[in-house]
């Protein structure tokens, strides 16, 4: 009865650890990229992004960023 306990016990720990692991894998943006800013002397926004981990991408001179990075975006870079 004992050795079961125990096995359940590190069972559960496992699974629990795997869990939690594969929460922190997942990429803490995930929307679209949309529109936030010109690349006009934009040198110093990039990086600010790049300082606070904001993903970002130029595309005809403008800077995209995930729709759900705005506000950070805004709090890093205002």
């Amino acid at each position: 009865m004992l050795k079961f306990l125990k096995k359940q016990i590190i069972l559960t720990i496992l699974v629990s650890t795997a869990l939690v692991l594969s929460a922190c894998q997942s990429e803490k943006y995930q929307e679209e990229f949309v529109e936030w800013a010109d690349t006009i002397n934009s040198d110093l926004l990039i990086e600010r992004l790049e300082d606070n981990d904001i993903p970002y991408k130029i595309e005809n001179d403008k800077i995209l960023i995930p729709d759900d990075a705005k506000d950070d975006a805004v709090d890093c870079c205002s």
